[in-house]
């Protein structure tokens, strides 16, 4: 927390009942504490996700991978974020659609590549994706 001023708001950003109105607001925010609390809340509408995609602040955008209802082409934007630490967090992401993962897995970064691969495998833990890029 920046301040004890930003409590209130951090704990409302969390709020799964929030008014999307509220979200918004919220979103906006000067502390980078309250904006990623926005980016993990399931409930944030789509402007807002769009928004917090472009947010300047790299652990907003890693709380963005971590948001159980993330879009498939938001997700697709992450995997080319700037950020190798944004890659990677998406990449060690369950929820992170397959295509995407297939996409990280040929990744500049090696750590995100094997991380997406792992993630992909153990997805699969009866298949070796490996095993399948041979083929």
């Amino acid at each position: 927390m920046s301040t004890a001023s930003d409590c209130p708001s951090y704990i409302l950003a969390g709020n799964a009942e929030v008014a999307p109105e509220i979200l918004d607001q919220l979103s906006k925010s000067i502390f980078e504490s309250v904006r990623r609390r926005v980016a993990e809340n399931s409930h944030n509408a789509l402007p807002i996700a769009i928004r917090l995609l472009k947010d300047k602040s790299i652990e907003v955008r890693i709380a963005l991978t971590d948001n159980k209802e993330l879009l498939p082409f938001i997700a697709l934007d992450l995997a080319h974020d700037e950020s190798s630490d944004v890659r990677f967090a998406l990449a060690e992401n369950y929820n992170t659609p397959n295509t995407v993962l297939e996409l990280l897995t040929q990744d500049e970064n090696p750590y995100v590549a094997s991380r997406a691969l792992r993630t992909l495998e153990r997805t699969f833990s009866n298949y070796s994706y490996t095993e399948s890029l041979a083929a």
